[in-house]
């Protein structure tokens, strides 16, 4: 189901980023379109295939891809119709970490094949953001519970990545995770990277709960890039379509899409 898109330029959109959200929206979607340049339109979607994910006493992989991955492509089929994409996004990172790196990875090269567009899930556009900043260790703070965060951890390891502190809540329901303060996600993390200084950046899964605000402050106080499900899946659209970004208050990374850290960088010692 379409849920709208914004323009927030007069002139017509130099390009479209489609994104498909697997659960229900809220104020995150704002901050996702103050983190996409006026230039850009951002077209979001929406189905409902993560709830059972995050409720589940137990998750099922084999069930998950035969129930829900038609499910997922067909509302990509659909999301393509309709918004006519550059570039096209699927998120879920909870699920896509429990089905592993293989599964995530064919699930994005489905979705270009579906929409003939370069595309990307949540957990690759992570790890292709980790890559590209040359981080190799990492923190991670979660709204998961302990089960759940093993899924997030495996699925980082088998990318090749080191996680040398996760930190999340005992949370069992979408409801729980937007039950959380406000603050969660920057206190998290910044317990997350005190765990671990070594670390080159730090992670913060989910964007149920709102972590948009709290990008730019947390690279300001722990000196690394800061990676959300959010400011990663755009600026993958962003390096994409070749823009630059030139966008504040979501981190370095979207100020500087195009850029690799130099010797210059805020964060070339990270």
């Amino acid at each position: 189901m379409a849920i709208g898109d914004m323009e927030t330029s007069q002139h017509a959109p130099r390009a479209t980023i489609a994104w498909l959200i697997p659960s229900g929206v809220d104020r995150a979607v704002i901050d996702v379109f103050d983190m996409t340049p006026p230039e850009i339109r951002l077209a979001v979607f929406t189905n409902t295939v993560a709830v059972s994910m995050m409720e589940a006493r137990q998750f099922d992989a084999v069930a998950f891809d035969r129930d829900q991955r038609d499910v997922i492509l067909r509302s990509v089929r659909d999301l393509a119709q309709s918004a006519h994409p550059d570039f096209t996004a699927v998120t879920g990172d909870l699920i896509q970490a429990a089905m592993g790196v293989r599964w995530d990875m064919a699930l994005r090269d489905a979705v270009s094949e579906v929409t003939g567009t370069a595309s990307t899930t949540a957990m690759t556009a992570v790890t292709d953001a980790l890559t590209f900043l040359g981080v190799r260790r990492v923190a991670v703070a979660t709204p998961f519970r302990d089960e759940q965060n093993v899924y997030v951890r495996r699925y980082l390891e088998e990318a090749g990545f080191e996680v040398g502190s996760l930190v999340g809540h005992p949370t069992h329901s979408v409801r729980d995770v937007r039950a959380l303060p406000p603050d969660a996600p920057e206190t998290t993390s910044m317990k997350a990277f005190e765990a671990d200084r070594t670390a080159q950046a730090v992670f913060i899964a989910c964007p149920v709960w709102r972590v948009g605000p709290f990008i730019d402050p947390l690279e300001q106080a722990c000196g690394v890039p800061v990676l959300t499900v959010l400011n990663t899946f755009v600026w993958r659209g962003l390096t994409a379509l070749e823009h630059p970004g030139n966008v504040r208050g979501y981190g370095h990374l979207l100020q500087n899409a195009l850029a690799q850290p130099t010797k210059q960088s805020a964060f070339a010692d990270a």
